[in-house]
């Protein structure tokens, strides 16, 4: 590889997810060269209800499970997006269904299996896909209750530089948020590689205005680690 020609991958994604995906990168492309600065913390909400009022509980991310790991659950049916928010569960519902890789998976296999309601669906501030109300329109009767929020941090002087610089420069971006934060950040994109979780992240992006838009095949973290790592190799020559 042509020193010159190494693009730096930029992490930013907020914690945990930052370390674990970090980890992946470094066991499958080792030499990489990686920035890390979160520009996002994530602030968890405690429930003011009876939980116990409830047949099952629904989550559509990791950060949900751990709101709910503080709110103290009672055992219940649970159902999980992905197989890491679905792991995650296990600890505190009994049984847990792997709804998938995405929502529409997830609302799809509820749908089949028309459990007792109510549900909670226990999200962030922002989420997408309006899960209980679609479960509630179809006869299962779901409630939603926010158990986190994403707030933004002040990027660096030091990341504000790395952006406008000249070199190219890959920038995983999980989410519309994360999108939109980065494009308020510099209006020079004409090196920035912008790897999107999804086709709602990518439009956050003009694709002319950008070195390149690639898109993960999935919106889940296997999907984007291996859509990260193909654009890196992409400039090994």
């Amino acid at each position: 590889m042509h020193q010159d020609h190494e693009p730096k991958i930029i992490l930013t994604r907020p914690e945990p997810g930052l370390t674990k995906f970090l980890g992946q990168l470094a066991q499958e492309i080792p030499s990489a060269n990686v920035y890390c600065e979160a520009l996002q913390v994530i602030d968890f909400i405690p429930y003011q209800g009876d939980l116990t009022r409830y047949s099952g509980f629904v989550f559509t991310s990791s950060n949900g499970v751990r709101a709910a790991k503080r709110w103290n659950l009672p055992t219940r049916l649970g159902f999980g997006v992905g197989k890491v928010t679905t792991e995650l569960a296990r600890s505190y519902c009994d049984p847990v269904y792997d709804g998938g890789s995405d929502v529409e998976a997830l609302i799809a296999l509820i749908e089949s299996m028309m459990p007792d309601g109510p549900l909670l669906h226990i999200r962030g501030r922002v989420s997408i896909g309006n899960l209980a109300t679609r479960l509630s329109e179809y006869g299962i009767e779901t409630h939603e209750a926010v158990g986190y929020e994403q707030n933004v941090c002040a990027p660096s002087d030091a990341l504000i530089q790395l952006l406008q610089g000249g070199k190219p420069m890959i920038l995983p971006l999980f989410s519309p948020k994360s999108a939109k934060i980065f494009k308020t950040l510099s209006t020079n994109r004409e090196h920035w590689h912008v790897v999107a979780m999804s086709q709602a992240v990518a439009e956050i992006f003009d694709a002319n205005n950008v070195l390149k838009l690639d898109i993960a095949q999935k919106p889940n973290g296997a999907a984007m680690l291996n859509c990260v790592v193909n654009a890196w190799r992409s400039y090994v020559v």
